[in-house]
């Protein structure tokens, strides 16, 4: 009894102490980031994307005016939703006016090795130098725009990425919800689906959202392993 009794401290010491070390490797994230630069880089980014996007976008163009067997009403049809995805994805100046006028978090991107949820080395920080989101936020607290970063690349800006009413203005409840506490840090995951993350007392919690209830880390992942996306 008395060995099972030390066995069971031992491991939970080792999960506090990996917890620790989580925490202390997130607050090093946030101390080397440089958010002047970063934002820059950002922009830059974005700027780059839009060129990349036109220029590929008007090669299609050119390709489907050289394409005779198209019908000329379906070939106009296809032109004009082209031309409409640049005129709805390329602004730059409204992207800058996003950024500038707004309050900006950086939201930590991290992964969820599901191969470990039962260890305690689950969890990774993205290795990417566009490892944090921006989320820009309004006087009320509410997340207005966001920019998304996948795997180190551009993925998505302006909304959040969903298509369901419902789960947006469930989100951005929870984001006030969340913010109202004054959390240290907000954490991102891609695989974590209806969760917002965020690091308070140096300890990090989940807020499920369409549910409104908090867990910690280490316990939602243990209850909710089923429901997290395999990396």
């Amino acid at each position: 009894m008395k060995k099972i009794t030390v066995t069971t401290l031992s491991l939970f010491m080792t999960s506090i102490l990996y917890g620790q070390s989580i925490v202390e490797n997130i607050k090093k994230q946030f101390s080397i980031l440089d958010s002047i630069n970063y934002i820059e880089n950002v922009k830059s980014e974005y700027k780059q994307n839009i060129e990349k996007t036109i220029k590929e976008t008007n090669d299609l163009i050119i390709e489907l005016n050289r394409n005779d067997s198209l019908n000329l009403q379906l070939r106009a049809a296809m032109k004009y939703n082209l031309e409409s995805d640049i005129s709805k994805n390329a602004s730059f100046s409204d992207f800058i006016s996003m950024i500038t006028n707004s309050k900006i978090l950086f939201v930590l991107n991290f992964e969820i090795h599901t191969t470990k949820i039962h260890t305690n080395d689950y969890f990774k920080i993205e290795p990417h130098y566009f490892k944090y989101h921006l989320y820009c936020f309004d006087k009320k607290k509410y997340p207005s725009n966001y920019v998304f970063f996948y795997s180190g690349e551009l993925d998505s800006y302006s909304n959040y990425p969903t298509f369901s009413r419902k789960y947006l203005s469930q989100v951005q409840y929870a984001y006030k919800m969340v913010m109202r506490k004054e959390p240290q840090y907000l954490l991102f995951c891609w695989t974590l689906p209806n969760s917002v993350v965020y690091v308070l007392n140096d300890k990090i919690y989940v807020y499920r959202v369409m549910q409104r209830k908090i867990y910690e880390l280490d316990e939602y992942v243990k209850l909710f392993s089923h429901t997290i996306r395999k990396d």
